[in-house]
């Protein structure tokens, strides 16, 4: 769907290649985009050029804040200033709470609260020197509104981690004009949910699925 309101704007999806961000990055097709993902991105890419925007893809790991840079800087002289952000890079694994591993807790964080808190950073960094405003949207999930269910102790972590993220920046952001929310969306389903149902030994995510109707394909 195009939207006419992003005409001439400059957006940057994380995780744009597949699932949620895929889904975002076709929602911003009314505007140029940049999709930042570990994985190829061809495909979403060559569905928005279709529509006569401006696109690129960047294979880039935002936990490292020198790559995400760098490929920011070259989004940036390929597409020109950027207008906004949406951060929907993430994993999600299941796995019993008292199975988890302090290094497994630790590589959900990394990812899904290190990932959006350096690309706020380094792209909040942009927009306010340019001083002409700009938005940021943070992917968290029902999980981390009160919703989450077993195995999912280290997902749920970082998704409240994210929301709490997200009003720091909104209050202090908002000195340069730049708005920040968080999305809390219910289960979708994406390669990502098919995996989290595949990695259950028991029926608990299966009845999980089943309950909010989605047929997944695995």
């Amino acid at each position: 769907m195009e939207d006419d309101r992003l005409a001439g704007k400059h957006i940057i999806v994380t995780g744009g290649a597949t699932g949620i961000g895929r889904g975002d990055t076709h929602r911003n097709c009314g505007g140029n985009v940049s999709v930042f993902d570990l994985k190829s991105a061809v495909e979403t890419t060559e569905a928005i050029a279709d529509v006569g925007r401006e696109v690129g893809s960047y294979e880039v790991d935002v936990t490292d804040r020198a790559a995400l840079t760098e490929a920011v800087e070259d989004a940036i002289q390929a597409r020109g200033p950027i207008s906004g952000l949406v951060n929907s890079a993430g994993i999600q694994t299941k796995r019993p709470f008292l199975e988890t591993s302090p290094d497994e807790l630790l590589h959900q964080l990394r990812i899904n609260v290190g990932g959006t808190f350096i690309a706020s950073q380094v792209v909040a960094s942009h927009l306010a020197d340019h001083d002409e405003g700009g938005a940021i949207v943070n992917i968290g999930s029902l999980v981390g509104a009160g919703g989450p269910n077993r195995g999912q102790a280290s997902y749920a972590t970082s998704k409240v981690a994210i929301a709490s993220i997200t009003t720091v920046m909104a209050m202090e952001l908002a000195d340069h004009d730049i708005r920040c929310n968080v999305i809390h969306p219910g289960a979708i389903d994406t390669p990502i949910l098919a995996a989290f149902a595949d990695e259950s030994e028991d029926e608990s995510s299966e009845r999980t699925i089943d309950g909010v109707g989605l047929q997944i394909d695995t």
